[in-house]
C-alpha cells in the first residue's frame, strides 16, 4: 500500500484532530523492533511516537517543504479541523518529478 507513517487516533472517529494522540512510521518500529524484538508484543499507545505536526490542506508547496525539510518525516494533512491525509517526503518529490 505504499503506508509507511500513521496517525494514531484515541478515538473511534480517527480523523477527528484532537482525538490523534501520537504517530507510528514504518521506520520508528523498524528500528525498535531491530533493538528490542519483544516490542512487537507491546500496544500501539507503549511504541508510538509523537503526533505528526500538521499542514492545512490549503498550504502552499513552500509551507509543506518547509515543513518536511524541518525534520518530520510526514505531515498530517488538515481540513476543517480533521486528518485528510499524511504528506510525506516521498509525496512532495513525487509531486515534483511529475509536475
Amino acid at each position: 500500500f505504499g503506508i509507511s507513517q500513521l496517525p494514531v487516533s484515541q478515538d473511534a472517529d480517527g480523523d477527528a484532530l484532537e482525538g490523534i494522540v501520537g504517530s507510528v512510521s514504518e521506520q520508528g518500529l523498524l528500528d525498535r523492533a531491530y533493538r528490542n524484538p519483544e516490542i512487537v508484543e507491546r500496544t500501539i499507545g507503549e511504541v508510538m511516537d509523537r503526533p505528526l505536526p500538521t499542514v492545512a490542506v490549503e498550504a502552499s508547496l513552500d509551507e509543506a517543504f518547509a515543513l518536511l525539510a524541518s525534520g518530520s518525516p510526514a505531515a498530517l494533512a488538515v481540513r476543517a479541523g480533521r486528518a485528510a491525509g499524511v504528506l510525506t517526503k516521498l509525496d512532495v518529490l513525487e509531486y515534483l518529478a511529475h509536475r
